[in-house]
């Protein structure tokens, strides 16, 4: 007999009654409280009729900084770069391989298009820096569509669709004008 048991003297039939109590109505509540949005592999399980997003951002040189990410839901709040209707301060942080990314999850958002513009403010000074109109830091767009010598690409281009019930994830790989 455990040590535990002779020390105090509880029958073995008490405590293998006790385990099934437990194994049979108890533990079923602590999972159900546990996961408390039956969650799926990326961001949870979205609300009836509703979509959930997992953003996951790469292609930093360093970890430092954050990355500040625009979700736009109109066309025409894009092309003029204001009212995204979601916005996001990303931390940036090293994986299990020390390779530095971010990452955000959005639940609960209306299925439809969607578009996002992002960038890496490595030195976490809250601005896009540039010199004489050329990116410094680099920046990212969904579809990982590069950016045209004329501009930055369309809603149209970058857009992508979010299912009502589903979950979707959106890996962005950062870039610059130079390729570095």
């Amino acid at each position: 007999m455990p040590f535990l048991f002779r020390i105090v003297n509880i029958p073995l039939r008490a405590h293998i009654i006790s385990a099934c109590i437990f194994f049979l109505f108890i533990f079923p509540l602590l999972s159900v409280y546990a996961v408390t949005d039956n969650n799926c592999l990326s961001c949870g399980k979205p609300a009836p009729g509703l979509s959930c997003l997992h953003i996951v951002v790469k292609g930093m040189d360093k970890a430092t900084g954050v990355v500040r990410m625009s979700l736009y839901d109109r066309k025409e709040t894009y092309d003029i770069r204001k009212h995204s209707c979601r916005y996001s301060v990303m931390p940036v942080r090293l994986d299990s391989d020390g390779v530095p990314f971010a990452e955000e999850r959005f639940n609960n958002l209306g299925p439809g298009w969607y578009a996002i513009l992002l960038f890496h403010d490595s030195n976490n000074n809250g601005e896009f820096d540039m010199f004489l109109g050329i990116p410094k830091e680099k920046f990212g767009f969904s579809n990982n569509i590069s950016p045209r010598i004329t501009g930055s690409p369309s809603f149209d281009e970058t857009r992508f669709l979010l299912k009502a019930d589903r979950c979707k994830t959106v890996t962005i790989r950062l870039q610059s004008l130079f390729g570095h």
